[in-house]
């Protein structure tokens, strides 16, 4: 299950998925701010620390998850074992192992 769940979200992290102007040059600064809260389609809400080269997500649930950027140069997508989130400019894609992504407006 684990190994299926990881090749899932393999195939969600790819740099063909992000938008091109959510890929940033190396280098450059993130347009993110340090602390986000974001709306979501399925009516939950995020808070997001973005710490850089990894952001703390809250969604509401028993624990606070901490994702690494992925790849460790990115500054939009971050993502670990059942988890991802990809920052697009004031939008936020919140992916969770068996479910369906969530649309998330800051």
């Amino acid at each position: 299950m684990l190994r299926s769940v990881l090749a899932l979200l393999a195939l969600l992290l790819p740099a063909g998925c992000v938008p091109q102007s959510a890929q940033m040059e190396e280098g450059s600064v993130s347009s993110q701010p340090r602390l986000a809260a974001y709306h979501c389609s399925d009516g939950t809400s995020l808070t997001v620390e973005n710490r850089g080269t990894s952001v703390v997500v809250d969604d509401g649930g028993e624990e606070k998850i901490e994702l690494p950027a992925s790849p460790t140069e990115s500054r939009h997508r971050y993502g670990a074992e059942l988890y991802a989130l990809v920052l697009d400019e004031t939008q936020a894609l919140w992916m969770k192992a068996g479910e369906t992504p969530a649309s998330c407006e800051r």
